[in-house]
C-alpha cells in the first residue's frame, strides 16, 4: 500500500509476484509512510540473518503447491498486514483460488458463508468445494524475536536453533 498526503494506493500481491521471475532479487513494489515494501522470491535454502538496525517488518512464506503458490502465499500476507491477523490465524484461516483454467472458485469447506455462495452462483461463477488444500510454512520477524508458524491442514511441524 502506498501513502500519499490523502491517497491511497492498494498493491495487489499476488500481481506484484506475477511481474518477476529472478529469485533472490528483492523488488520495491510499494511504499507506506517512508519504508519500502519489497517482495522476493527464494528457491533452496534460506540463510537466516538480521539486520540488526533496520525496523522492518520480515515475513517469509512458502509452500509446495504448485498452481495455488501465489493464493496460498498472497492469504497468509494478506490476513496479516491487511486483516491484523496473528500469523497462527493467518495460515489456519479458510482459503479460496480462482484461476483461468479451470474457470472455477474453489474454496475450503467453512471458508465462506453461505449467502456468499449462493450470491457468486447467481452471479455465473462454478464454484468447488474441497475439505482443505495446501500447505504454508511461515517465518515472521517480531519485536520480541522469531515467530515460527506451521500449516495444521496437514500436521506438520517446525525446530530451530
Amino acid at each position: 500500500m502506498t501513502r500519499g498526503a490523502d491517497v491511497v494506493t492498494r498493491v495487489r500481491l499476488s500481481d506484484k509476484f506475477d511481474l518477476f521471475h529472478s529469485h533472490w532479487e528483492p523488488k520495491i513494489v510499494g511504499q507506506v509512510n517512508d519504508m519500502h515494501v519489497k517482495l522476493a522470491k527464494l528457491e533452496g535454502e534460506f540463510v537466516w540473518h538480521a539486520h540488526e538496525h533496520e525496523d522492518e517488518l520480515f515475513l517469509v512464506v512458502a509452500t509446495p503447491w504448485s498452481e495455488r503458490i501465489i493464493t496460498m502465499v498472497y492469504h497468509v500476507i494478506s490476513n496479516v498486514i491487511d486483516h491484523d491477523m496473528s500469523l497462527a490465524d493467518a495460515v489456519a484461516a479458510p482459503r479460496m483460488h480462482h484461476q483461468a483454467l479451470p474457470d472455477q472458485i474453489r474454496y475450503e469447506r467453512g471458508g465462506f458463508l453461505d449467502g456468499t455462495l449462493t450470491t457468486l452462483e447467481r452471479m455465473g461463477h462454478e464454484l468447488g468445494a474441497r475439505a482443505t488444500w495446501g500447505d504454508t510454512e511461515e517465518i515472521m520477524r517480531t519485536p520480541d524475536g522469531w515467530r515460527g508458524v506451521s500449516d495444521p491442514r496437514l500436521g506438520g511441524g517446525g525446530a530451530g536453533y
